[in-house]
């Protein structure tokens, strides 16, 4: 039976289970736990059942009565009395976006129609749906989005628990109307730039444990009055593979109709292996302080590789004082060894003369 209505719906709530005959308890129980054989996810959740309905000038009255999903899910499956019968009481709402989108939701394991797709809506809570008697469907309907808000939300603290343990997602009234949105297609290929073009790490180091060798990232989004932007960061110590990430973002973006500019390239600076000037500037290093130095390399660009592609045949090493909060307002040196990085540099030339 469907009524069309712009009445009030209010409920006579009834806190007691639903008396059931033993014999049919026993029924549901059975069929309860085949069920949970076939589903170990089911969830036994609790269920107000309409026992009565009277419509009145100015509202529908709902006697409602507890009971639970099995006594419902039995109903349905196999039919009961009317005298016992389990008639749901849920909401449901059609939501449409203003660029004419429908909201639904995916049932999840926990229903007896796992990836059923339906309008948002779903079983009342009687703490949050009824207020002074009365049901409130709009506030059935933020309950029901907010939880489907929060399955995502436990999705993203999974597989961010240790990168990002705090992570939120936010869903906030808006006052602003827009009239303008992207186009479908527009749309479809911002998502898919975001998706399939190559981001993080793409190779490691064979020579430097732990070192990153290739990478890509998006740093900036730039939304202008007709386009776009996406700005990414690919950095490699080997020129080839640099070029391979670039190849990769140039097939994506001809396949997606999406125009891509490579800019401001920043020479590779490749791991020298058995590097004469390693080899003085750590002997030097132990002349001059008794102490073995500690040797490392970092996924970054330095202006090495800026020289070594103009110098065919010349080695690089950096080195430098102690420096803090670098690439910020408050960055800033170790006074103290920039005169210790002076005399290393005038040993390390000195060295370079006797061989």
């Amino acid at each position: 039976m469907v009524i069309h209505t712009k009445k009030q719906v209010k409920t006579k709530t009834i806190h007691k289970r639903m008396n059931l005959p033993q014999s049919l308890r026993d029924k549901i129980d059975e069929f309860w736990n085949e069920q949970v054989a076939k589903n170990p996810n089911l969830f036994n959740g609790e269920v107000w059942n309409v026992t009565k309905m009277e419509e009145n000038k100015d509202n529908i009255l709902l006697t409602i009565e507890k009971t639970d999903y099995a006594h419902y899910l039995y109903d349905e499956r196999h039919g009961i009395e009317e005298k016992y019968a389990c008639h749901n009481l849920a909401g449901g709402t059609y939501i449409v976006t203003k660029d004419g989108y429908a909201v639904i939701g995916e049932l999840d394991d926990t229903t007896s129609y796992p990836r059923m797709m339906q309008v948002s809506g779903g079983g009342i809570d009687e703490k949050y749906d009824i207020v002074n008697g009365e049901f409130d469907l709009i506030k059935t309907a933020k309950r029901e989005l907010k939880e489907e808000l929060n399955k995502i939300l436990n999705i993203f603290k999974n597989e961010f628990k240790t990168s990002d343990p705090k992570i939120e997602i936010l869903c906030e009234k808006s006052h602003k109307t827009y009239n303008e949105a992207l186009k479908d297609d527009i749309r479809d290929k911002i998502i898919a730039t975001i998706i399939l073009m190559p981001s993080g790490i793409q190779t490691m180091s064979m020579d430097i444990e732990n070192l990153v060798e290739s990478s890509t990232n998006l740093g900036v989004v730039v939304t202008e009055n007709d386009s776009i932007k996406f700005e990414f960061a690919t950095r490699s110590s080997v020129k080839s593979l640099k070029d391979e990430i670039n190849n990769k973002m140039s097939l994506l973006c001809k396949t997606l109709d999406v125009k891509l500019s490579l800019e401001d390239d920043y020479p590779e600076w490749e791991y020298a292996k058995d590097s004469k000037l390693e080899e003085i500037c750590i002997n030097t290093y132990e002349e001059l302080t008794g102490q073995k130095p500690e040797i490392s390399a970092i996924h970054a660009g330095l202006e090495c590789g800026l020289f070594l592609k103009k110098m065919d045949g010349c080695e690089a090493i950096s080195i430098g004082p102690n420096a803090y909060d670098v690439h910020t307002p408050n960055e800033h040196v170790s006074i103290s060894s920039i005169k210790n990085v002076w005399d290393y540099l005038v040993a390390c030339l000195e060295s370079m003369n006797q061989h």
